[in-house]
């Protein structure tokens, strides 16, 4: 008997993630921003987990995608002039990756949502 309780209570709260350490899935605003250039050809993932192809666009260049637990979010750019790149991930509000490139200027931020 205590064992069908214990499956309603999980069903019951299943999407609080409390039950089996599972994480609810939910939405997340996803914040790509990328400088240090005047262009750079920039390639990142999408709300959708599709990649979209290197573009080459203005820096400083800024990207808002929504996106769910569990995605993995990517941004990455190459830069033809002097100087070096810089990217930031921001996930809701909150810095998780930033990177600055060295000796080539290619830089690469991402995380996978939690």
């Amino acid at each position: 008997m205590s064992f069908l309780r214990i499956g309603a209570l999980c069903a019951a709260v299943a999407v609080t993630g409390a039950c089996g350490g599972r994480e609810p899935t939910r939405e997340h605003t996803v914040v790509y921003e990328v400088s240090g250039q005047e262009t750079a050809e920039v390639a990142y993932v999408d709300g959708d987990a599709q990649l979209i192809k290197g573009r080459v666009v203005a820096l400083p260049w800024t990207l808002t995608v929504k996106s769910r637990t569990g995605a993995y979010m990517s941004v990455l750019t190459n830069g033809a002039g002097d100087g070096a790149l810089v990217c930031v991930l921001k996930v809701d509000g909150q810095v998780v990756s930033t990177k600055t490139s060295t000796d080539v200027p290619v830089v690469k931020c991402d995380t996978t949502l939690g």
